[in-house]
């Protein structure tokens, strides 16, 4: 959300979601500083913001972000009042977590998730009778449906309860279903879902304006437990979560796991490198420990468990655990991923040191130290298969997944 203009305001706001941006300048709510001559005068105007509130589970930009739960680009408390954000909302640059830099109203102030769902804080905040507050949700608008509960994603099928009679829609990817509310209750035939699956749902009932968005994930058996703002699916014993925040990213499993019939998840090992040149080889099972390339949507992912005994050779050094990863030297070059938005992933190598947090990898290539910025190094892919489903294995398929440079 973001405001420009003369003495704009932007207040009261529930910001949900995720946020991607290569954007100087990004996060939940955005203010700006508008200098213009009019005339021979010089004019400043300001948005001015206050009460709102970032509940996202990511925000993710590139090394030349500035980050913020909440943005304001005038630095005075005069035009922002007070701003709030869920305490675990990540401020990510590619694989790297950046820390809040400070707790206030440019990043907002830090709310638990507990806190955030009990009706006492947003009266105490000023949220008043222009919105409905219930315990265990966030408010909506008044004038907007309540949300609808679903209480089954899985097959073909999601079905819900809603209050009254209308119309209800579900998002399954980017393809939109629709059906009717009758009597409190619907159920939408969607194509075949696999457990995991993220489903998106609204209401339209009783003249009202259409309800937030319900996040869901599918399950196997129906057993689902979505309700407003998404709750994350949780793994059984024999599954492995793989939480992807960016387009590309990088992965390292405590247990062995395996790709087969995960549908929307590709994984790559960095398996040879040559005269500038890294080969990415699809993988479909990955080793405890092994370090991959992954390409897949923004999501949560539940991965089998498998018996895989040994790690594939790979550049991709794996993090089972927290690693401080050091400086080059004049062996090799240590590089972590600082972007994967949706056309490019971008490494750097590490100039002094870093750290890469656990479940993530970074890259050793035998070159000898390189400086920040000045690096360039192509990559291909091996076997990357039909991946826009032309039937025909071929360049495309390729630039549909990868067009990977490392460096600024």
């Amino acid at each position: 959300m973001t405001g420009n203009g003369s003495f704009n305001t932007i207040n009261n706001n529930i910001i949900e979601g995720r946020i991607l941006s290569r954007g100087s300048s990004v996060g939940g709510v955005l203010g700006y500083r508008d200098t213009r001559d009019y005339n021979g005068e010089t004019t400043t105007s300001y948005t001015y913001m206050s009460n709102n509130v970032c509940v996202m589970d990511t925000i993710t930009g590139s090394n030349s972000s500035t980050l913020r739960r909440i943005q304001n680009n005038v630095a005075s408390s005069t035009h922002v009042g007070n701003n709030y954000a869920l305490a675990t909302l990540a401020l990510m640059v590619g694989d790297q977590q950046v820390a809040v830099t400070a707790d206030d109203i440019y990043n907002g102030i830090s709310y638990g998730g507990r806190t955030l769902k009990r009706a006492s804080t947003w009266q105490g905040i000023g949220y008043d009778n222009s919105w409905t507050i219930v315990d265990g949700q966030y408010p909506w608008l008044s004038m907007q449906c309540a949300p609808p509960v679903v209480t089954s994603a899985t097959g073909g099928t999601v079905a819900s309860t809603a209050e009254g009679n209308g119309s209800v829609y579900v998002l399954v990817g980017e393809k939109l279903y629709t059906g009717t509310v009758s009597g409190g209750t619907w159920s939408v035939a969607v194509d075949a879902l696999s457990a995991g699956d993220e489903v998106r749902v609204s209401v339209e009932t009783g003249g009202k304006m259409p309800s937030v968005l319900v996040n869901a994930s599918a399950s196997e058996d129906g057993g689902d437990e979505p309700g407003p703002g998404g709750d994350d699916p949780q793994p059984s014993d024999n599954e492995v979560v793989l939480k992807v925040t960016a387009p590309y990213s990088t992965f390292t499993p405590a247990k062995g796991v395996t790709l087969r019939g995960v549908e929307g998840v590709k994984a790559y090992a960095a398996t040879a490198y040559s005269e500038g040149k890294v080969t990415l080889t699809e993988v479909q099972e990955i080793a405890a420990g092994q370090g991959v390339l992954v390409v897949a949507l923004p999501g949560t992912y539940l991965l089998p468990t498998a018996n895989v005994s040994t790690c594939q050779s790979t550049y991709l050094v794996g993090c089972v655990s927290t690693t401080t990863v050091s400086r080059c030297t004049s062996a090799y070059s240590n590089l972590v991923l600082i972007e994967g938005n949706a056309d490019t992933a971008r490494f750097a190598s590490v100039t002094t040191s870093t750290t890469v947090p656990a479940g993530k990898a970074y890259l050793r290539l035998p070159l000898a130290g390189v400086a920040s910025g000045s690096f360039a190094l192509q990559f291909k892919v091996d076997n990357a298969g039909d991946i826009n489903g032309d039937g025909t294995i071929d360049v495309i398929d390729v630039n549909a997944i990868i067009n990977l440079i490392l460096g600024h």
